[in-house]
This record gives C-alpha cells, sequence and structure tokens, in this order.
C-alpha cells in the first residue's frame, strides 16, 4: 500500500470511529434521562419506549439524509443550513410564554 492511502484509510478511520463515538453519546445520555422522563410525564410503558426510540431513530434518520444534501450542497452548507434551522428555532422558542408547549408564540 502507497503511504498516502495509508494515510487515507488511517483518516477516513478516525471519522468513522468520532460518529460511532457521537452516536453512542447520544445514547448514553438517553439512557440516563430515561427514567426521569417517564416519571415528569408519567408515560405508559409503551409510550415511554416510544419516546426514547424517537430519540435514537432521530439520530439514525438524520444521518441517512443528509448524505445526499453534502454531496450537493457540501457539508459545510450542511452544517451552515444546520445552524441557521438551530439559530432561528431557538430565537422562537426564546419568546414563548409556556415552559411546557409553543402553542402561545
Amino acid at each position: 500500500m502507497k503511504k498516502n492511502s495509508l494515510r487515507t484509510v488511517f483518516i477516513w478511520s478516525l471519522i468513522v470511529a468520532l460518529g460511532g463515538f457521537l452516536f453512542g453519546f447520544d445514547t448514553a445520555v438517553i439512557s440516563g434521562v430515561e427514567k426521569q422522563i417517564q416519571e415528569l410525564f408519567s408515560l405508559s410503558s409503551f409510550m415511554h419506549g416510544f419516546t426514547i426510540a424517537s430519540a435514537l431513530i432521530g439520530t439514525v434518520t438524520g444521518a441517512l439524509i443528509a448524505g445526499r444534501p453534502a454531496d450537493r450542497f457540501g457539508s459545510r452548507g450542511n452544517i451552515g443550513f444546520g445552524n441557521f434551522i438551530a439559530y432561528y428555532s431557538d430565537i422562537i422558542r426564546s419568546f414563548k410564554r409556556s415552559n411546557w408547549n409553543c402553542q402561545d408564540v
């Protein structure tokens, strides 16, 4: 193997490992608060499982969907769009009057 291809394999391995670490981190965060979520919202067993699974399904779905826009617009464009959405959703949430819902914005 050429030295350049070994470097490429090493870099891709680091990127994949980081992705796995971040997915594991999401799983650990959810696992750490899942009992509190069930108690706080008085969830049935089914709704509790659905709520926890929704967070993990959202993580996987986001990873699967992000590939095409990244190919078309580049990773910087993708990250910039995500930052734009997060920034403006935070502004909208800052104007809500209730702690439990955003219906009265």
